[in-house]
């Protein structure tokens, strides 16, 4: 994946995220990242942000932790197919 394409998918996330997290404090940072009022790193030194995103880290590795062998590896082709879609759908943006 190009340098491009990783910032796109970047944005689009962060900006996911400050649309659809359930939590409002990360809401909050990721609305701010994407704005550009502070960077990613810098959200993560407020105590409140890091917290908040220190439990949903810990439900994500909860979760990842309960897959089989076969389900980590169907969930990481899963997102391995969704990026390389992302990539040649971003590509052929940038191609017109």
């Amino acid at each position: 994946m190009n340098e491009s394409t990783e910032n796109e998918v970047t944005h689009r996330f962060l900006q996911h995220l400050a649309d659809h997290s359930d939590n409002e404090l990360l809401r909050e940072m990721f609305d701010q990242v994407f704005r550009g009022d502070i960077t990613l790193a810098d959200g993560m030194s407020f105590p409140a942000y890091s917290e908040a995103l220190t439990q949903n880290l810990a439900d994500f590795t909860q979760w990842y932790d309960s897959l089989s062998d076969d389900e980590r590896q169907r969930e990481a082709d899963d997102c391995a197919a969704d990026l390389e879609r992302a990539d040649k759908h971003l590509n052929a943006d940038h191609d017109l």
